[in-house]
């Protein structure tokens, strides 16, 4: 590679030849020469992420990892919670289907049940694989919508133990949305 060049195939202020303007922009490697893949870190992430942003001084490489390992905590939580909630909705209890049947149609318990699956997979499945990882702050932000309606829900029913539970659901989801979207997303796979 030549002068200026990082392995990313980026210019680098500072390393450009005299005479030269100062470039700003991203610019491909010479002809001929590829860019290697850049290096991954041990929880998936591309390493050279890691640094791009603890660079402004927000979050060290250190914090952010940690980060990382406790927004997936988190999402396996909500995901085991809402998995098992939403196989209750599709398949419940014949001890309590009266009394789901009573407080909510059966029709709503299914989308509930559907929606409570598929938000437990989107909350872990693309994040893992990295192949669109978007969906996992978005399953989150689904899961917020639910757990608003189901705390409003328990309230007017007077469930207060029930509303605790779905406001906690709530802050986790929105902890988990807020710093999937925008502290600490998941960077998507690289093609190769």
């Amino acid at each position: 590679m030549g002068p200026g060049y990082s392995r990313h195939g980026v210019v680098q202020i500072g390393h450009e030849k005299p005479g030269q303007p100062t470039p700003t922009a991203h610019v491909d490697p010479p002809r001929g020469k590829r860019a290697p893949a850049p290096p991954v870190s041990n929880f998936g992430l591309p390493a050279a992420d890691i640094i791009d942003r603890t660079d402004a001084g927000s979050i060290s490489p250190h914090d952010y990892l940690d980060m990382n390992i406790l927004l997936w905590v988190l999402q396996v939580l909500l995901a085991v919670a809402f998995f098992a909630h939403g196989l209750l909705f599709l398949f419940p209890p014949a001890a309590v289907v009266d009394q789901m049947n009573a407080s909510l149609p059966r029709w709503f318990q299914l989308f509930l049940g559907v929606a409570e699956i598929l938000a437990a997979v989107g909350l872990t499945l693309p994040g893992a694989a990295r192949v669109r990882p978007w969906l996992v702050p978005a399953a989150a932000a689904g899961i917020m919508i639910v757990m608003i309606g189901a705390t409003i829900f328990h309230v007017v029913r007077n469930e207060m133990s029930s509303a605790v539970i779905t406001a906690v659901l709530l802050a986790m989801a929105t902890f988990v949305a807020y710093m999937r979207w925008r502290i600490a997303p998941i960077q998507p796979r690289r093609a190769t």
